[in-house]
C-alpha cells in the first residue's frame, strides 16, 4: 500500500511507484513539493530515498534464507518508522525497515517472526557498520 505518514513522507514499493507515475505522470521530485521524502521499496534491490536536497540507496539485508515474502512490505515500513521515532534520519530508518524486512522474510507467515531487540541491533550493525540508535 502506498502511504503518507503523520512524518510527511510517501512510501511504498516499486509497483506502486510505477503506477501513480503513470496514472498522474509524478516523479519524487515532484511529489517532494508535498512531502518531506518519498521512499520506495524495491525488493532484494534494497530502497531508495529522494528528498529535496539528496538521493540515497539503501541496501537490503540479505535474508539467512528466504522463506516467504508475506509481510515484508509492512515489516519495512514498520522499521522505518520506528527509526523516525527513535529520530534517526531517514537513512538509518530505511536500514532498520531493511533488517526488520530480513526477519519477516527467513519466516514463514507474515506473523510468526520474533527476534530481541539485541538480536535486532547486532544484525543492524554486521550489516551497516554502526550501532543503532537508542
Amino acid at each position: 500500500t502506498w502511504s503518507s505518514t503523520s512524518y510527511n513522507v510517501q512510501l511504498g514499493n516499486d509497483d506502486e511507484y510505477e503506477l501513480i507515475r503513470q496514472k498522474t505522470g509524478l516523479e519524487a521530485a515532484a511529489m517532494l513539493q508535498q512531502s518531506a521524502a518519498v521512499i520506495v521499496t524495491r525488493g532484494e534491490r534494497g530502497s531508495t530515498i529522494w528528498t529535496s536536497d539528496a538521493e540515497y540507496a539503501i541496501a537490503a539485508v540479505p535474508p539467512v534464507r528466504e522463506a516467504d515474502p508475506t509481510g515484508v512490505g509492512d515489516a519495512f515500513r514498520a522499521g522505518f518508522l520506528r527509526g523516525l521515532a527513535l529520530g534517526a534520519d531517514y537513512q538509518v530508518s530505511a536500514q532498520i525497515g531493511s533488517v526488520a524486512a530480513a526477519f519477516v522474510l527467513e519466516q514463514t507467515g507474515a506473523q510468526s517472526h520474533t527476534f530481541s531487540w539485541a538480536e535486532f541491533s547486532r544484525r543492524y550493525e554486521q550489516h551497516f557498520g554502526t550501532t543503532l540508535p537508542a
